[in-house]
């Protein structure tokens, strides 16, 4: 399993640039987090939605990166950048969910960290819609009246992943939802060392292969774009 400290240290450093603008909480239990496999669905549409983060439009980035170097993770931390849930923004709000964990050596299965990530029908009024590395959250209007907020669910993340993996020594989250551009790289880079990128393999130590001709065509182009310390080889056709 890839191990995503180069990555995890970016995380740090882009939080670190945002200074005060960043907010640390200490760890909540959050209400009502149901086991995986056990929690009902909630469907938030309409009327009902309080809050909405990463829908079509905007920006949305879902990581989950994990390491054997236990100093990288602070377990129990939850950062928060951007407007909160009860500070209403017109149009589509951009969403980054930046999970963070260090385990034991024995590496969770990929599959089930990105489940988890989803909190599939595990928090009541939440509701999470997924593609590979985008996440479109809803969050009830009853559910933000009664306090739910980014940290409510930075917490419930960090719950969850204790939860479910006992081989995770330390989890921590950072939640963003505003500046969510300047996480793409680490997105990028994410995407193409987890496979979610199909046409680049790695050929050497910081170097990548394409095997598509023509980049103006093809639909992963802008996960390429935003690979700036990353070398990218393509593949020259051949003439016969």
């Amino acid at each position: 399993m890839t191990d995503y400290r180069v990555q995890i240290s970016k995380v740090h450093e882009i939080a670190a640039a945002w200074g005060e603008a960043v907010r640390t909480h200490d760890l909540e239990a959050p209400a009502g987090l149901s086991p995986r496999g056990e929690g009902t669905p909630s469907v938030v549409v309409g009327e009902d939605v309080g809050a909405e983060l990463g829908q079509p439009g905007a920006i949305s980035h879902a990581m989950v990166l994990t390491t054997t170097t236990k100093d990288l993770v602070e377990d129990g931390r939850v950062r928060c950048m951007g407007p909160d849930l009860d500070q209403a923004a017109p149009g589509a709000r951009p969403y980054a969910q930046v999970v963070m964990l260090a385990h034991n050596g024995e590496p969770p299965d990929p599959f089930e960290l990105e489940t988890t990530q989803y909190l599939p029908n595990r928090l009541s009024g939440v509701m999470a819609r997924t593609v590979p590395g985008r996440l479109w959250v809803r969050i009830s209007r009853q559910a933000l009246q009664a306090g739910f907020r980014l940290q409510t669910l930075g917490s419930a993340l960090v719950a969850a992943f204790r939860m479910d993996f006992p081989e995770v020594t330390g989890a921590e989250v950072l939640l963003a939802t505003a500046d969510v551009e300047q996480l793409d790289q680490v997105a990028a880079e994410f995407k193409v060392l987890s496979g979610q990128h199909r046409k680049l393999v790695l050929v050497e130590d910081g170097v990548y292969e394409c095997s598509d001709l023509n980049c103006e065509s093809c639909d992963q182009k802008e996960v390429c774009d935003a690979l700036k310390d990353i070398t990218i080889r393509y593949r020259r056709e051949s003439k016969s």
